[in-house]
């Protein structure tokens, strides 16, 4: 039958078939004429001893040669395909052979033969370049030894042309909605190449930022270090004078400020230089602590302005794992400042890591409004955002979703607290760390 999946392979002719009138060659005219009368045959197949198909006979033609004068007496006795009669007696308007004379039966010169491994569309290909003035329509089916097998009405061939092409118009309807979901997958792989090629960029230019801060900045705390030496010797030649012990200390004081907002500023830059240093194409030892210190210094402008930080955690150097730094730095840039964004800059976020036998597990609590159930099953699909056109791309959590599975095999999820609020939940695997010289963390 015509199967849905793969018409080609899946045509049984035989399914369609019909017996039809099948005649031997040897056949009496008279015996023939009355079998295609009484079956209300126009055409029958005619056969040999070993059922091979050799011609067609057409009742038009040999009642012609019946029903003509003498007709009767010269012709009805004879064999079917060994008879031969003038023109003139059958009037006909194909052409004959030189001498004036046809056969009765019909040559199968532009007859469809199919035979089972014929697919379909090799069946309308042959279907389609018949001759118009041809007379038979039906089709000839033959087995694998070529065979007499049965005939295909025309008809039923017409019904599976029909079945065929509703069957091309929904592979056409699906093949469409593929490539529009393919088109979208690139558009949307397009602006990810587009995101992850800014954010090398980024980290490029930030690197020489860093660089060249770096230096001057050396430098200034380096002068502090030196006229701070220098203020604490002059504090003690002056001994009892004091105006020079006065004037010692207020130096003492402005160079420690200038010493602390030194350290902040160079703190800034090593979090700058870690979130823009680009990442090996094999993961690295890399401190899970360290990484998110390094992202709460770099949104520091918008945690003081009226966001708390609850931090439940292990101190720095304690939370090793093999990883992609920058990208889980980017990860979680983007979940803090959704969540900054989400309490519209006021409220607390609560960031607590445990370890598992084989992970460790960071979870980022805000204390939001939460998230909408409609919005909780599409929060990490490409393109989608809740923040307006123009504001946000909609890329942050789905690029997150690929970093957290596909580059570190790990799981990230989003939901609702029970207290109120968001929580994304992170489960990063250690697998096995190396770290410098013999040091080893255990997985």
């Amino acid at each position: 039958m015509l199967g849905t999946s793969n018409p080609r392979a899946s045509v049984n002719w035989m399914d369609y078939a019909q017996p039809g009138l099948a005649l031997s060659g040897e056949s009496l005219l008279e015996d023939v004429h009355q079998a295609m009368l009484q079956g209300g045959m126009d055409f029958a197949v005619v056969i040999d001893e070993e059922r091979h198909v050799l011609a067609l006979a057409s009742f038009k033609r040999i009642a012609s040669v019946l029903s003509a004068k003498y007709g009767q007496a010269l012709f009805s006795r004879r064999q079917l395909g060994a008879t031969r009669v003038h023109s003139r007696i059958v009037g006909a308007a194909q052409k004959n052979d030189e001498d004036g004379y046809l056969s009765v039966v019909t040559p199968l010169k532009h007859t469809i033969i199919l035979h089972p491994e014929d697919d379909f569309f090799e069946a309308q290909r042959r279907y389609e370049l018949r001759p118009v003035e041809n007379h038979f329509d039906d089709i000839i089916l033959v087995d694998r030894e070529n065979r007499y097998a049965g005939l295909l009405p025309v008809r039923e061939f017409n019904r599976l042309q029909h079945q065929m092409l509703l069957w091309q118009e929904s592979e056409l309807v699906e093949r469409n909605h593929k490539l529009e979901r393919t088109l979208e997958e690139l558009s949307r792989t397009q602006e990810e190449l587009i995101t992850a090629a800014k954010m090398a960029s980024l980290g490029e230019l930030v690197a020489g930022i860093t660089h060249e801060m770096n230096t001057p900045l050396g430098i200034l705390l380096s002068s502090h270090e030196m006229i701070g030496s220098l203020a604490d010797q002059m504090r003690g030649e002056s001994g009892a004078d004091k105006v020079g012990s006065r004037y010692a200390r207020l130096i003492r004081g402005n160079i420690e400020l200038g010493r602390e907002s030194g350290e902040r500023l160079s703190s800034t830059i090593e979090s700058l230089r870690l979130f823009g240093k680009g990442d090996s194409e094999t993961p690295q030892q890399g401190d899970l602590i360290a990484m998110i210190e390094g992202t709460l210094v770099l949104l520091a402008n918008q945690i003081d302005k009226g966001v708390r930080i609850e931090k439940d955690y292990p101190a720095a150097g304690t939370a090793f794992l093999l990883c992609h730094a920058g990208q889980l730095s980017q990860v979680f840039a983007h979940i803090l400042s959704n969540a900054i964004q989400a309490m519209k800059g006021s409220g607390q976020i609560t960031l607590s890591v445990r370890r598992s036998d084989n992970d460790w597990q960071l979870r980022i609590h805000d204390s939001g409004p939460g998230i909408s159930p409609e919005i909780l099953s599409r929060i990490f699909d490409p393109g989608f955002t809740t923040k307006g056109v123009g504001v946000g791309t909609g890329l942050g959590l789905s690029i997150s979703k690929k970093i957290i599975e596909m580059n570190h095999k790990g799981k990230i999820r989003a939901e609702n607290h029970p207290d109120g609020g968001a929580v994304f939940c992170i489960d990063l695997p250690i697998r096995v760390e190396m770290l410098s010289g013999e040091r080893r963390v255990a997985a």
